[in-house]
C-alpha cells in the first residue's frame, strides 16, 4: 500500500506556418509527455506527437486535418506482478480463463479531419491503428474508427 502517487506532464504546441499572415490557419506541431511513478502506477509513461493543419481550404478556414502517434509504456513492476500471478496459478496461455494478460506497451497512430459544422460545434471523425491494443504484445493490431464532438459555448 502507498499513501501517495507522483507524476508529471509536459505539453507543448508550436505554430510552424501561417496562411497569408493569418495565424489562425497553418501547420502546428504538438507534443505531450506524461511520466508516472513506475512503482505505484500501471502506466509508466505516455508520449504523444503530431501535426495539426488548421484551415486546410480557403472555403473551410476553421476545419482541421491532424495526424499523430503515441507510445504508452506499462510499468515493469505491474508486468512482473502479472507474470508472478500467472506462474502462481500455473497458467501460460492467453486463452486460459485464469490468465492475467501481461501488459507492456501500446503504439497508436491516428489521422483525423475536423469539420467546423457550426460556430460552436466541431465534428472530428478519425481512423486509428493500434499496435498491441491494451498493451498486450501477444496481440497484433486493431483498426479503430471514431467520431469526436467538440462543443464550444
Amino acid at each position: 500500500m502507498y499513501s501517495s502517487n507522483d507524476g508529471w506532464w509536459l505539453s507543448g504546441q508550436q505554430q510552424l506556418t501561417t496562411i497569408d499572415g493569418n495565424n489562425k490557419r497553418g501547420l502546428n506541431l504538438f507534443a505531450n509527455l506524461t511520466m508516472n511513478d513506475p512503482d505505484k502506477s500501471v502506466i509508466k509513461n505516455l508520449i504523444q506527437v503530431g501535426l495539426i493543419y488548421r484551415g486546410p481550404f480557403d472555403s473551410r478556414p476553421h476545419d482541421t486535418v491532424g495526424i499523430g502517434a503515441s507510445k504508452l509504456q506499462v510499468s515493469d513492476r505491474y508486468t512482473r506482478n502479472t507474470q508472478m500471478l500467472n506462474a502462481a496459478n500455473g497458467v501460460t496461455a492467453l486463452d486460459d480463463p485464469l490468465y492475467v494478460p501481461e501488459q507492456r506497451r501500446e503504439y497508436s497512430y491516428e489521422i483525423n479531419y475536423g469539420v467546423q459544422a457550426t460556430k460552436w460545434l466541431m465534428v472530428r471523425p478519425n481512423l486509428q491503428y493500434v499496435k498491441y491494443p491494451g498493451g498486450l504484445t501477444q496481440t497484433t493490431g486493431a483498426v479503430v474508427g471514431g467520431v469526436q464532438f467538440i462543443a464550444d459555448f
